[in-house]
């Protein structure tokens, strides 16, 4: 079995609580998820105010007009959080910013590098699952909510993985 001490505590605990047979395995695997994604956008916003603090520090420059996200920081949810760190990161990337690339070029690469459409697969379908069960659409027996847990199981190792 893998091990997950290497990743931050706030998504790696969750998960790894979810790979033992718990009644709130599904709320450990949502947890998990959407703390990786929250730690992700966390980064990418960052390195971007780091990014206009350093601009306002510079005598006789003023900050461009088009450093702006296209996104309000109200309401978050989980589909929100992955779209800041999908968004942010791209927003970085494009203007060639140079603070903290070190933590955000990584989460970059997720969203926008050569094997990203997995990625960005596997996040969308474990929020459309999130999204299911919070609004009660699924009913499963005990054999099938197994075979689901195991399925969303596989898909976070496999963001643990790209991670």
């Amino acid at each position: 079995m893998q091990s997950y001490e290497k990743y931050p505590r706030l998504f790696a605990l969750p998960f790894q609580i979810s790979l033992e047979p718990t009644p709130q395995r599904r709320d450990y695997q949502r947890v998990a998820l959407e703390n990786m994604l929250a730690f992700n956008a966390s980064v990418c916003l960052s390195a971007f105010y780091q990014h206009i603090s350093k601009l306002e520090e510079e005598p006789d420059k003023e900050v461009p007009s088009d450093l702006q996200l296209p996104f309000e920081l109200d309401q978050m949810s989980i589909g929100k959080w992955n779209a800041i760190a999908r968004e942010t990161s791209k927003f970085l990337e494009e203007k060639n910013v140079k603070e903290g690339k070190l933590f955000w070029d990584p989460i970059q690469k997720l969203y926008h590098g050569a094997n990203s459409k997995e990625w960005t697969n596997l996040v969308n379908k474990l929020i459309s699952k999130r999204n299911e069960d919070a609004h009660g659409s699924k009913v499963y027996d005990e054999k099938k909510l197994k075979e689901e847990l195991d399925d969303r199981q596989d898909m976070l190792i496999k963001l643990f993985d790209k991670l």
